[in-house]
């Protein structure tokens, strides 16, 4: 009888543990969700070009770490959108083309079939040309963000591709945004996004060369 109490005992055990980890996991998912289903400046003014796709992943059974950063920092590979832009990324990272103005960068495999959960683990990027200027767009970033929740943390002025571009960071709590913005031909503006947690922070190196990497293409 004590044998069979005790088996009980750690049955349940077992499963209090794995009832938390899901809802550990399903909380980060959450919390990040709403940064990947669309594109970052749709959810800011509702115009911009959107996709119609339902995005899930595979989970990636692997922790980030450093080594894994400082790895992927080393090899990067080039994504032309032809006569419009260029930008590189990791080399064992997905690409997604939703049209010629719009693109997703993912850690992570996307597909376009069935619902499935965010990892925490999961880093997004959105390369988008937005039709507005840069001031307005820059501007109209920062409104919306503190209505959003998100606190500016840091600010700082850059030349990417020879332009003046602006690069921002927000904390969100448990989603950290990195967002860059820069002139694009016949006044619009390009926009980088990429929105990761903060269990994936040592990846900041390798988005911040992606982003830097982009280039206008006549």
């Amino acid at each position: 009888m004590k044998r069979l109490n005790w088996v009980g005992t750690f049955l349940l055990a077992v499963t209090l543990v794995s009832v938390q980890a899901f809802a550990n996991q399903t909380l980060a998912t959450a919390k990040l969700k709403p940064h990947l289903d669309e594109p970052y400046s749709q959810m800011m003014t509702g115009h911009s070009p959107s996709t119609d796709q339902q995005i899930s992943t595979r989970r990636n059974p692997f922790t980030a770490t450093t080594y894994q950063a400082n790895s992927v920092l080393a090899k990067f590979k080039t994504y032309v959108e032809n006569k419009v832009y260029s930008i590189s990324y990791p080399l064992e990272w997905f690409i997604t083309r939703s049209h010629r103005e719009l693109a997703y960068i993912t850690n992570q495999k996307m597909t376009t079939t069935g619902e499935g959960g965010f990892p925490p683990d999961f880093i997004k990027t959105d390369v988008q040309i937005i039709s507005e200027n840069f001031q307005t767009s820059f501007t109209q970033h920062l409104t919306f963000s503190q209505e959003d929740g998100d606190r500016l943390v840091k600010k700082e002025n850059m030349k990417i591709d020879g332009k003046n571009a602006v690069r921002l960071w927000y904390s969100g709590g448990e989603t950290e945004t990195v967002m860059t913005l820069l002139p694009y031909k016949d006044n619009n503006t390009v926009c980088i996004a990429t929105f990761y947690t903060t269990n994936n922070s040592n990846y900041i190196p390798v988005i911040e060369k992606m982003h830097s990497s982009f280039k206008v293409l006549d």
